[in-house]
């Protein structure tokens, strides 16, 4: 392995953690989850086990719950987010198609 790692090295996506979106009954905001059990492909009447956060009740609550797989919504997991805005990723130079903000603006 070289000392230096390439400057385009990434992260593979995961593949074996799904996190998705539950809906929730009487609210428009849905619950946060993550399937711990997926059915197989083929299966349609097979139901996913989800791991979720409930807020509908005062206080929150980890519950686990079957869902269809059409009722959920899914949520692309990048390991490679720095939660940086896309100004401080990456050194703007002279050579870059996006010219740096001149100071003052």
């Amino acid at each position: 392995m070289a000392a230096n790692p390439p400057k385009r090295d990434a992260w593979r996506p995961y593949e074996d953690i799904v996190f998705v979106l539950v809906p929730s009954i009487g609210r428009l905001k849905p619950n946060r989850g993550v399937i711990v059990e997926r059915p197989d492909a083929h299966d349609r009447k097979a139901r996913a086990l989800v791991f979720y956060r409930d807020d509908t009740g005062p206080t929150p609550v980890w519950k686990f719950g079957r869902f269809r797989r059409q009722d959920l919504i899914l949520v692309p997991v990048d390991p490679n987010w720095t939660g940086a805005p896309p100004s401080l990723r990456r050194p703007r130079g002279a050579d870059s198609p996006i010219q740096p903000t001149p100071p003052g603006r």
